[in-house]
C-alpha cells in the first residue's frame, strides 16, 4: 500500500490539531498545501469533510467523506463520518483518524486453533 510522506505526516497533524482547536484558516491552509502533497488520500479528504462540517456546510462534508471512503473503503473514520453527516441519530463524534482504529477481529468470539499437522478449526473463545 501507499506509504505517506513524512511531511504529508506532519501536515495531517497540523490540520488535526487546527481543527480540534478551531482554528479553520490554519486547517483550510494547510490542507491545500496537503492536497498539493497528497491529492488523492482519503485521509484529505476526511479532513476536509471535518472543515466542511465544521463550518456547517454538511453536503460538502458528506460528499468529502463519501470520497474518501470510495477512495479507499479501508479507512474507518470516514465511514464513521459518513455514518453520522448521514444518520439521524448522532451515537459518535467527529473521528479524525488520529487514533488507532480498534479491530474487529480482536473482539471476535471465535478463534482458530490448529492441530499437529497445522490445521486450523474455529472454536468459540
Amino acid at each position: 500500500m501507499y506509504k505517506k510522506s513524512s511531511d504529508a505526516e506532519v501536515l495531517i497533524a497540523t490540520v488535526t490539531n487546527a481543527l480540534k482547536e478551531g482554528d479553520l484558516i490554519e486547517a483550510d491552509r494547510n490542507l491545500k498545501i496537503l492536497f498539493s502533497q497528497e491529492p488523492l488520500s482519503a485521509c484529505m479528504l476526511n479532513l476536509s469533510g471535518i472543515l466542511a462540517e465544521i463550518r456547517g456546510e454538511r453536503e460538502n462534508a458528506r460528499r468529502y467523506y463519501l470520497a474518501a471512503y470510495i477512495f479507499d473503503g479501508s479507512y474507518a473514520p470516514a465511514l464513521k463520518n459518513l455514518d453520522r453527516v448521514t444518520s439521524f441519530v448522532r451515537n459518535h463524534g467527529i473521528d479524525y483518524g488520529d487514533t488507532p482504529e480498534k479491530r474487529e477481529y480482536e473482539e471476535a468470539a471465535y478463534k482458530i486453533v490448529y492441530d499437529e499437522k497445522h490445521i486450523g478449526s474455529v472454536v468459540k473463545k
